[in-house]
């Protein structure tokens, strides 16, 4: 019983990787998984949930599970095709929520993968037989295409550009400095109209001599990149530079 196992788990404080991929938790196992999530005791790092069965209601819970979790970086999703619009969208207001700068500052800045991204730069250091070696290269091509996949579902059901940014926000959450992680999302929900820092900055005395330590003090090519969170870089820099020049003005 996964109520059972998970109550179980939840006293345990060296588990740090758990993996009940291809289980069918689906709801059930969804809402269990989320009093575990939601436990401060719990040292739980990766959670491998492929292929089980999640739905939109389900992710949503997670995702409200992960609000003051600071422990889990991984959360794999991937094979769960009924996640839709209300699930992804739930996944990027956890990692990158812009209605305010308060928001933002809350949201989650730990979490940095969601099944959707595959590390190819791990150097490898062991010399392989040529039959392992075509395992290997054969294995990230299938990952690959399942990668891909996942994209392309992330993409449809939040568009593209909220899609980029939820990617971005991802990669982000890997830096260990938390501080600039908030920073940078800040200045993003800027660059996106989410946030007006002219007008919010106004109702924070000290704040605009700390947003200009951030990116510097005049607007130029450089600091733009402070609010360009696509990845590869799209051709929108100039309107970027163009609302950062509105923290100036």
């Amino acid at each position: 019983d996964l109520d059972e196992l998970i109550l179980a788990l939840s006293t345990s404080r060296n588990l740090t990787i758990l993996s009940l991929a291809s289980n069918g938790i689906g709801l059930k196992g969804s809402t269990s998984l989320a009093r575990l999530l939601e436990n401060q005791r719990s040292n739980l790092e990766y959670l491998y949930l492929s292929e089980n069965s999640i739905d939109n209601e389900s992710a949503i819970m997670l995702a409200d599970s992960l609000a003051k979790n600071t422990k889990l970086r991984t959360l794999c999703l991937r094979g769960n095709d009924r996640i839709t619009t209300a699930g992804w969208s739930a996944m990027l207001k956890l990692v990158h929520s812009s209605p305010s700068i308060d928001g933002v500052i809350k949201s989650n800045h730990n979490l940095n993968n969601l099944g959707m991204l595959t590390d190819r730069k791990k150097t490898i250091a062991i010399a392989l037989d040529i039959d392992d070696a075509k395992l290997l290269c054969e294995s990230l091509k299938l990952n690959a295409i399942r990668d891909r996949v996942m994209k392309a579902s992330v993409t449809s059901a939040l568009g593209v550009d909220n899609a980029n940014l939820l990617r971005a926000s991802l990669h982000l959450n890997d830096a260990t400095d938390k501080i600039l992680v908030a920073r940078c999302k800040i200045l993003w929900s800027h660059a996106r109209g989410n946030i007006n820092l002219g007008i919010e900055l106004s109702m924070v005395t000290g704040a605009m001599p700390r947003i200009l330590a951030w990116i510097g003090g005049e607007p130029n090519e450089t600091n733009a990149i402070f609010v360009q969170y696509h990845y590869p870089n799209v051709p929108k820099a100039k309107l970027d530079i163009i609302r950062l020049n509105s923290i100036y003005r």
